[in-house]
């Protein structure tokens, strides 16, 4: 089957494609939702995993306009509705605006397999409760569980991660120096599910509370709060350090063995 992914945050649309190539799926991946709707626009999908929370577009307004295209058309692509936030609200709001199901991040293999599966059967998808999963794991155990012990997965989201990771904190800082509320809320929140791959509470609760402040419109509490953040960072980069495989060295053949 072929999937369409809607996902901003790099480290999340890779996971997701991996997990989805690995089951034999064709996946075509988009940034935000005006990407995914040319998408719609070129191919046949038969599900859609659609973030929430997009720039240019988000997943609310793109699954609202994917319904209307379809109307009188007979057809009608199954959305999954993807989100760092996991309230009822928010997947009620997925849920009117024409999703048929939704995943609160982070989640694991089989939660997505299972979904998916759950759709292309024509049946409902229950909302799975991970919670006491991912408060007890560590960084490693949270990589394992996401990743369904595939450990060519874990390094590459580990090398993605430590690669964005200094452009979110540069975004952040901007925002907060331009008291850019909307910029700070939007970072915030992709940085947040990025940071849920790993577990990596301290840090997930800052960017909460700076994403928090973004949408109340009132960063003054934001500079304190942006320090706090990089020292979690720090402590989980060295963390992810340990955890990244180093590469091997080319042994130097004996002239015996030449």
């Amino acid at each position: 089957m072929r999937i369409l992914i809607a996902e901003d945050n790099e480290a999340s649309r890779e996971l997701l494609t991996e997990l989805l190539v690995l089951l034999g799926h064709g996946v075509v991946a988009a940034a935000d939702g005006r990407e995914a709707l040319a998408a719609l626009k070129k191919n046949t999908f038969g599900v859609v995993l659609m973030d929430q929370q997009m720039p240019r577009m988000d997943g609310l307004a793109t699954a609202r306009e994917i319904r209307r295209r379809e109307c009188g058309s007979g057809k009608r692509v199954a959305i999954i509705g993807i989100s760092g936030n996991a309230t009822a609200e928010d997947e009620q709001s997925c849920r009117d605006a024409g999703m048929d199901a939704f995943l609160a991040k982070p989640f694991d293999r089989n939660t997505l397999y299972a979904a998916i599966e759950s759709l292309q059967a024509g049946g409902t998808v229950a909302r799975p409760d991970t919670s006491a999963a991912s408060d007890s794991a560590d960084t490693a155990g949270q990589l394992r569980r996401v990743t369904g012990e595939n450990s060519k997965l874990q390094q590459s989201l580990i090398r993605t991660f430590r690669a964005d990771v200094p452009k979110k904190i540069a975004r952040i800082k901007q925002a907060i120096a331009q008291l850019d509320s909307e910029k700070l809320a939007s970072t915030a929140h992709s940085l947040k599910g990025a940071l849920g791959i790993f577990n990596a509470k301290d840090a997930i609760s800052i960017v909460k509370s700076l994403e928090a402040m973004g949408r109340a419109r009132d960063l003054g509490r934001a500079p304190e709060e942006f320090r706090s953040l990089q020292a979690a960072l720090k402590a989980l980069d060295r963390e992810l350090q340990s955890l990244q495989e180093k590469p091997r060295p080319n042994r130097i053949k004996s002239r015996q063995e030449k």
